[in-house]
């Protein structure tokens, strides 16, 4: 992919996560000893009332300088209220083809923020889950110490 286009994109999701404006739901998970195992699952559980709402979801990644790929591959799982199942298998970049950290450093990482759904309507009321698995091809990915899930009304439908 187009180095321009990329750096684009990570510039864009800054833009829209930096103000912290209208954020519904921010929940982070602390990567322990910064090695995320392949059978260990992040869980996010939001509570929605408002079915009239647009809302933009957003992952947030932290990792080290030691984080030895380019991208991150992500299994997800969403649950809704009502028992509908969805699974998505996603990529996000978090370097350049040259090894040059997209997000924003802070000491020895880096910060990336990644849409993962835009302009969502929630259909039912009630409790929708959020299952994340790294779908890398290594049984422990070391490198990423933080992940979260932002989710950001952004309008009525």
């Amino acid at each position: 992919m187009n180095k321009i286009v990329i750096g684009f994109i990570v510039m864009l999701s800054f833009s829209f996560i930096a103000c912290n404006e209208n954020v519904f739901y921010n929940k982070k998970y602390d990567i322990s000893e910064n090695t995320w195992n392949y059978e260990d699952t992040l869980s996010f559980n939001v509570n929605i009332s408002d079915t009239s709402q647009l809302y933009n979801l957003y992952f947030s990644i932290k990792n080290t300088e030691e984080y030895q790929n380019s991208n991150l591959w992500l299994f997800i799982t969403t649950s809704s209220p009502d028992g509908y199942m969805i699974k998505d298998t996603l990529e996000f970049f978090l370097s350049d083809d040259l090894g040059k950290w997209f997000g924003k450093k802070s000491s020895d990482n880096f910060i990336t923020y990644h849409y993962f759904k835009r302009q969502v309507i929630f259909p039912v009321k009630g409790k929708y889950s959020f299952v994340i698995q790294q779908g890398m091809r290594q049984l422990d990915l070391y490198g990423i110490n933080k992940f979260g899930l932002i989710i950001k009304k952004s309008g009525e439908k």
